[in-house]
Order: structure tokens, then C-alpha cells, then sequence
């Protein structure tokens, strides 16, 4: 211990007498110095135990470890308590963090839903806004012969593409083939060019025909309908739907059935007479065996129509490309209407192969008769379903559906109003129509103005009332009828079937 000493004292020695002569320490010597500086300050007790043990004073030793133990010992508890907290701060602030997404998935829903709010609100107030119906281009031949009128009436299918299947009635019947006995089933286009007739008919008055080509009989109803095959209910396209008789007779002994164009007359099915059903909209099918008066389940799950066999009380379900019998036995009304609501089903109203004006309302009494007398009187009314009252297709009324974005086949309320500036001597008659359709549940789809002027003085702007009797809702693109106008003379002119557009 005194060699040491002794050289501890011989270092201090030297650096007292460098630092009293203003001599600078060495770069090691520096180095040594800032060292043991800084042992003797964190380390003091354990110097001193070492020193006391290298003296033999083991019991000084021994204190002085105990008391550098328990300090160390309060040191290290406060750090874990440090610890501890820095560690429930981190905990904390990674709970932070973690919900972050959360928040982020939050705030971009809530703008998700405000934008679909905005653009509902939008739609909303863009569907309740009268459009103005322009014409666009010919669907017909004008002619001063009567012969080529044709009926405003339809039966038509809005597709959400904005194309429309329209199944247009003959005006009149006869053994002839003028443009006035046409049944006409065809597709507008979307954009409002033009037309694609897929199917037609001149409808006789006296010969029946099986399987209609260029004829067909007049006693019976039709329908064009989004039809899948057997094989794929996906596989969707639209084809027409007859409802026949079996031979030149309009009893209904002599009602044979319902059969798809694609199929043939040989997949015919007879309903069963009056096992009928509703569907959601509480409209129901009619299987009395009227040719006039007919209307057919379509399945919006498997794109079919379906109805009871007559002869074995199966259901059948009726594809484009043929049959499917199966093996589910009805045996009444009740058991039809459970089945039905257990689906998803349309009541399909067809419409009679001839309809020469649809039926609407007299402003003056209210009375409800064709709309041939419009062209000086105001006339209103509606096709579809309000309240109780149905009026659909058939012989008198015109027939409306969508086929919307998801498939499903749906019908529409279509309501109409007209108002008449009668003509007089030297001026020309005007005339206004306003036309609404909404869904089932009253949300408008689109509201429609057109406007008409005679073209010669003292006569009349035309039959105003049927003049837009088809516009889909998606495109806004349908069909105007100026039918019988005047122009330049006294004598009529027919045929002015155009497509129109309303922006």
C-alpha cells in the first residue's frame, strides 16, 4: 500500500509543480487527469472500499459496499419507476397511433356518406325539375292517308342503359298490310338516333295464325320482357311474350296459353284458370282466360315468367330458349300467393295486340274514355298503381316498367296532363303537356314539358294528350306522336311518330 502511495503521491507531485510553473500538461497526462476526475466523482465509495480493503480494514469495506448497494439500489428503482412511465406514455401514445386509422376510415365514410347525401339531394331536385322535350328524328313516314296513323299506346320496359323495349299496338285491324295495322316491338336507342324494330305484325281480323310471322291474329296480348335461358340465368335478353288463342275465336274456351317468341308456340302454357297472386306492389296476375285481359309472374331472381300449369298444377317457369317444369304442385290461390312471397316477383301486365288510343281523363267531367277527343279538350291521368286502382295494359291502358342497374323488374306510375288553347278564325291552336313518372313509392324519376303550335291557322296543335306516352327515365329519351297535324292546307297529316329527347 505505501508503493501506492507513493506513486499516487509522485503523480501528484509532478502535475502540482507543471501547473504551478505554467508548464502544459501532456495530452496523456490530460487524459489521465479528466479520467480519474471523473471516477473519483461517480465512483467515490467504491475508491474508498477498494482502498480499504487494500489497508485491511475489511469492516470499513464492507460498510461502504452496503451503502454504494442500497444507493444504487434507490437509483435503480427510480429508473424502473421512470421507465415505467416513459413506458405507459409510449403505451399511450401507440394507442394514439392506432387509432388513427380508425379515424381515418371515420372521417372518409362521413364525407363518403355526405357526398352520396349531396347527390341524392341533387338527383332528387334534378328528377323534380321539368325537363323540355325536343324531337329528334323520324320513327315513321308522314303521309296525308290515313293509313299510316298509328297508336300512341305501349307497352314498354325502361332498361337502366337507357334503352327502351317498346311493344307498340296495332291501330286498327283488317286482312290488309298498311302501317296502321302494324304491332310493332322494337328498341330505342339510348341516345335518341333512332330505332331497331326486332319483331312485327300486321294484325288480321280474320285468319289465326300459330306461329306469327309477318301476321298475326287479333284476339290476343303481348308483352317484350329481359328473358334468361335455362341454362344461364344471366344469359338476359329481351324477347317478346304472347298470349294466344288457339284458333280464330275470342272466347275463353278457346284460350290456349302464354309462350316466348324464341321458344315457339310449341312451349305454350295454359295458366290455371284463376289461381292467381300479388306481388310486392300488390299487384296481381289475372288468369281468367281473357285474351284482353292478362297478366303473368316474372321471377326477378331467375329473370323467368311463371305460372301454374292447368293440366297438372306444376309450376313452370318460362325461359326464352323453352321450359322448365317443376316439380312444386299448387293446388290454389293460397298456396300460389305463399310462394310468392317467399320470392322476389313482378306482375307483368301484357297489352292487346290492338289499342287505338289508350283510355285517359276529360278535365271538364272526369269521365274516363279514349283519348281521341283530346285535341281540343284538356285531358289527365295515370298508368300504373294509386291506391286501389290499377290501371295497366290491357285493352285501354298503356304499360310501364324499369329494369334497373341491379336486375330487377320493376313498374312505374306514369301521369300525364294536357291543356288546349283552342284555335281560332286566322290564328293557330297551341297546346302544353306535362308528364310525370315515379316509382312505386312516389319518388319522382323525371318530370317533362312539351309544347306545341299549329302549323296552319285555325287548326289544332294535334292530339296533345297522347303525344309522349313512352319516355325512359334513365336517358330521358322516348317517343313524341304529333299525330294528325296540318300544314300548309286543310288536309291531315299521319305518321309523325318521332324519337324526342329531354334535357
Amino acid at each position: 500500500m505505501a508503493t501506492l502511495n507513493s506513486a499516487i503521491q509522485a503523480l501528484v507531485n509532478n502535475l502540482h509543480g507543471k501547473m504551478t510553473s505554467n508548464e502544459p500538461l501532456t495530452a496523456e497526462e490530460q487524459t489521465l487527469v479528466a479520467s480519474a476526475i471523473d471516477k473519483l466523482s461517480t465512483h467515490t465509495s467504491w475508491e474508498q472500499a477498494m482502498v480499504a480493503v487494500a489497508e485491511e480494514h475489511l469492516d470499513d469495506a464492507t460498510q461502504t459496499l452496503s451503502q454504494t448497494l442500497t444507493t444504487a439500489t434507490s437509483a435503480l428503482t427510480s429508473a424502473q419507476g421512470d421507465i415505467n412511465l416513459a413506458r405507459d406514455d409510449i403505451q399511450t401514445q401507440n394507442a394514439n397511433l392506432a387509432i388513427i386509422p380508425q379515424i381515418s376510415t371515420d372521417v372518409q365514410s362521413s364525407l363518403d356518406s355526405f357526398a352520396q347525401a349531396s347527390n341524392t339531394a341533387i338527383t332528387s331536385n334534378l328528377a323534380g325539375m321539368p325537363r323540355p322535350v325536343f324531337g329528334v328524328n323520324l320513327i315513321e313516314t308522314p303521309a296525308t292517308s290515313s293509313n299510316n296513323q298509328r297508336s300512341p299506346a305501349v307497352f314498354a320496359v325502361y332498361d337502366s342503359n337507357g334503352e327502351s323495349w317498346v311493344a307498340r299496338p296495332s291501330y286498327t285491324t283488317s286482312t290488309g298490310a298498311t302501317e296502321n295495322l302494324r304491332l310493332e316491338y322494337m328498341k330505342l336507342m339510348a341516345d335518341g338516333s333512332g330505332k331497331s324494330v326486332t319483331t312485327s305484325h300486321f294484325v288480321d281480323s280474320g285468319t289465326f295464325y300459330a306461329t306469327p310471322t309477318t301476321r298475326i291474329y287479333r284476339y290476343g296480348s303481348s308483352a317484350v320482357l329481359p328473358l334468361a335461358t335455362k341454362a344461364d340465368i344471366n344469359d338476359i335478353e329481351y324477347d317478346v311474350v304472347y298470349s294466344s288463342q288457339d284458333s280464330a275465336a275470342s272466347g275463353v274456351a278457346n284460350y290456349e296459353g302464354i309462350y316466348c317468341r324464341s321458344a315457339g308456340n310449341v312451349t305454350v302454357t295454359k295458366p290455371k284458370l284463376n289461381i292467381d297472386a300479388a306481388d310486392q306492389w300488390d299487384i296481381s296476375t289475372v288468369t281468367n282466360h281473357n285474351w284482353n285481359d292478362v297478366a303473368a309472374l316474372y321471377d326477378n331472381a331467375k329473370h323467368c315468367l311463371v305460372m301454374v300449369d292447368d293440366s297438372s298444377s306444376l309450376l313452370v317457369e318460362k325461359y326464352r330458349d323453352g321450359n322448365v317444369l317443376t316439380t312444386i304442385s299448387i293446388a290454389n290461390t293460397s298456396a300460389l300467393q305463399s310462394y310468392v312471397d317467399n320470392g322476389d316477383f313482378t306482375v307483368v301486365k301484357f297489352i292487346a295486340h290492338t289499342l287505338d288510343w289508350p283510355v285517359g281523363k276529360r278535365k271538364y267531367d272526369g269521365i274516363e274514355a279514349a283519348l281521341s277527343v283530346s285535341y281540343y279538350l284538356d285531358c289527365y291521368g295515370f298508368y300504373g298503381k294509386l291506391g286501389n286502382s290499377i290501371k295497366m295494359g290491357g285493352a285501354k291502358y298503356n304499360a310501364h316498367y324499369r329494369f334497373t342497374a341491379a336486375k330487377k323488374l320493376e313498374p312505374l306510375n306514369y301521369f300525364f296532363a294536357s291543356s288546349v288553347n283552342q284555335s281560332t278564325t286566322g290564328d293557330a291552336s297551341s297546346a302544353d303537356l306535362n308528364v310525370s313518372i315515379t316509382d312505386m313509392e312516389g319518388n319522382a324519376l323525371g318530370i317533362y314539358h312539351y309544347q306545341a303550335k299549329a302549323d296552319y291557322p285555325g287548326y289544332h296543335a294535334g292530339y296533345i294528350a297522347t303525344a309522349l306516352m313512352c319516355m325512359n327515365p334513365y336517358s330521358h329519351v322516348g317517343i313524341l306522336n304529333d299525330h294528325q297535324t296540318y300544314a300548309g292546307g286543310t288536309t291531315p297529316y299521319y305518321g309523325h311518330g318521332r324519337t324526342c329527347k329531354a334535357f
